[in-house]
């Protein structure tokens, strides 16, 4: 399908896949450390942007963790933080050469090059409201195109293999969108990506009744970014993003509309990974709810429904895969 841009998803009219998909987001890099955005090939070959000590230990503890096979196909990203991430990986697994695909490589921020990554956050504002990009950004939609035409290449050359693709937070974000028949403009409402992290993307089925009337896309004020910029430096997105879909559900219990549609876990607690994190969980939502009414919109259920119904979704289709 052909959108009014002129981008296509082509997972649109994909029902099943011939192979199994996981992504990878590389460790973590110097640019990282650094705080810089680089998200041009040649700046990356010019400068030192690849894995940090830490980057290479993230890579080789998730390549140690993942159970992946040595006839793991791996296609890489060509940047170089994530082709030292595959490689380490590859080197682990014993699996075949790394491959590498222009596809996967960094959304292009344009004039953001270079700057600090809080300017993430003003792109991704423009992506929820919709709004085009200005300043040389590569729209969310030409991501997906360029993401889901890769995926389709592969469908066409193999066939009952797992594939493990490394790439780049935005580029994942939007592909795992596009596997969620998702818009890609939601795609910083679904769980970041930590650095290192390997996360097998099922593909959902195109009129699944589990999503029924839970796709539409929110009309509300983008939702905020500090857990996905967080995840630059590898640290607090889980805990970030748990503590939000605690208060999401903290506020919406009772509300049987949402809750029995999407289905989520009782408390949200099975989305954290230690009691820590789910303490933390329950003081944010407790937190939430005890900010002076004044201070609280009139519409603050519907704009916390429609904010967390992307995370929902991704929470509910794992859930449902799980047991």
């Amino acid at each position: 399908m052909i959108g009014a841009d002129g981008f296509t998803n082509h997972l649109s009219g994909v029902d099943r896949l011939a192979n199994t998909f996981s992504i990878m987001r590389h460790g973590q890099s110097r640019a990282n450390v650094a705080g810089i955005i680089v998200s041009r090939i040649e700046n990356d070959r010019r400068g030192d942007y690849g894995l940090s000590e830490l980057g290479r230990a993230q890579a080789l503890e998730a390549a140690q963790a993942c159970g992946l096979s040595r006839g793991t196909v791996i296609f890489s990203s060509d940047f170089s933080r994530a082709m030292q991430t595959a490689e380490i990986v590859r080197a682990h697994l014993d699996a075949p050469e790394v491959n590498l695909a222009e596809e996967l490589r960094e959304r292009r921020f344009g004039e953001w090059e270079g700057s600090g990554t809080d300017n993430y956050a003003r792109v991704w504002a423009a992506d929820e409201t919709d709004s085009d990009q200005v300043g040389g950004v590569e729209p969310a939609a030409a991501v997906l195109d360029r993401a889901t035409a890769l995926i389709v290449d592969l469908e066409r050359r193999y066939s009952g293999r797992h594939i493990l693709l490394v790439s780049h937070g935005d580029t994942l974000q939007i592909l795992q969108a596009a596997f969620l028949r998702l818009s890609p403009t939601s795609h910083r409402r679904l769980p970041a990506l930590r650095t290192a992290e390997i996360r097998q993307l099922p593909l959902e089925r195109a009129a699944s009744p589990r999503l029924a009337g839970l796709t539409a896309q929110p009309a509300v004020s983008p939702v905020t970014y500090e857990d996905h910029l967080a995840g630059y430096d590898g640290e607090n997105a889980d805990a970030s993003f748990a503590c939000r879909a605690a208060a999401k559900n903290w506020l919406d219990s009772g509300r049987q509309s949402l809750m029995s549609a999407a289905r989520p876990t009782p408390h949200s607690i099975r989305v954290t990974r230690s009691a820590k994190i789910a303490s933390s969980c329950e003081l944010a939502a407790k937190a939430a709810l005890s900010k002076p009414r004044h201070m609280k919109p009139k519409n603050t259920l519907d704009s916390t429904r429609a904010q967390f119904r992307p995370l929902l979704i991704f929470h509910a289709i794992q859930s449902h895969r799980r047991h």
